[in-house]
């Protein structure tokens, strides 16, 4: 559950402020997209093992 509250706040500045994140919207993002993109794929993951773990199996 705070995976999802972090996500959620690590993708505000994508949407309020895309002009900072995105050097060419919506290809080529700025130095500071890349690191909340990053972000992005490590709570995918993060997400991905921590479900797999909560089946019992």
């Amino acid at each position: 559950m705070l995976l999802a509250a972090h996500a959620a706040v690590v993708m505000l500045p994508l949407v309020l402020f895309p002009s900072e994140t995105f050097s060419y919207f919506p290809y080529g993002p700025s130095f500071e997209g890349v690191y909340i993109i990053k972000d992005w794929i490590l709570l995918a993951g993060a997400m991905t093992v921590g479900g797999s773990l909560g089946d019992g199996e």
